[in-house]
């Protein structure tokens, strides 16, 4: 459970600064953040988990200030798992920001609003309607979760 709840808050976190990268307006740190998440998204976890274990703890001698074998895996674990998850986090985010009209985030920079200010109080604040949907079905899986398009729209067969 513990590794579940620090690895979550660890993605929430590094997911949230590698989506501000990817819509931020300087390239190099663009380019950073699309670079981190094609390539993290596409390395298979059990890889990450390997080489933070195998690479960083015997190879390289990283034991992120633990003594004993069992802290140091515990930790490598949970670095191991934000390193991967986040890139999802920051995805998922990122499609969040762009639901937001371009025009909205114009005026907010024509009135003088930095980078900062305008992810903060432009797009976040709206990003959040568009993100709890993909949220809530992930955090509760259930029998009503409302299906997409509703049966409403869907065609009607012809007899």
């Amino acid at each position: 459970m513990q590794l579940a709840v620090l690895s979550a808050v660890g993605s929430l976190i590094w997911g949230t600064v590698l989506a501000a990268m990817r819509v931020g307006p300087v390239p190099l740190m663009r380019g950073f953040g699309t670079a981190y998440v094609n390539i993290v998204r596409n390395i298979p976890l059990t890889v990450i988990i390997l080489f933070t274990s195998l690479g960083l703890n015997q190879t390289l001698g990283v034991s992120l200030g633990a003594d004993d074998v069992e802290t140091i895996n515990f930790r490598l674990a949970v670095l191991g798992l934000i390193l991967y998850t986040s890139s999802f986090v920051c995805e998922a985010l990122r499609s969040g920001i762009n639901t937001v009209p371009v025009g909205q985030a114009e005026a907010a920079r024509a009135i003088g609003l930095s980078f900062g200010q305008v992810l903060g109080t432009s797009c976040c604040p709206r990003r959040s309607a568009p993100l709890s949907f993909p949220w809530r079905t992930c955090s509760s899986p259930s029998s009503r979760t409302p299906r997409w398009p509703p049966p409403s729209v869907w065609p009607r067969r012809r007899s």
